[in-house]
């Protein structure tokens, strides 16, 4: 599994997606989060499914993909 992604990396890869996947690639609705969490980014994959990161520099680090339900609020 990959777990540091260099953001150079990312842009030259972006500009080789289709529109159409570009286009869904940035409605990727990510956010900060808070607790102990805090200073870290979520993205939602699929359905209860969320992919936890951190952006330092210029590297996107991967650090966990969870389940979230109602009851871990």
């Amino acid at each position: 599994m990959i777990q540091t992604v260099s953001l150079k990396h990312v842009e030259k890869e972006l500009r080789k997606l289709q529109p159409h996947l570009l286009r869904k690639f940035r409605r990727w609705k990510d956010h900060p989060l808070a607790g102990k969490r805090k200073g870290q980014r979520a993205i939602s994959l699929n359905g209860p499914w969320r992919a936890i990161y951190v952006i330092t520099k210029d590297t996107i680090e991967f650090l966990d993909v969870l389940e979230v339900t109602p009851h871990d609020y």
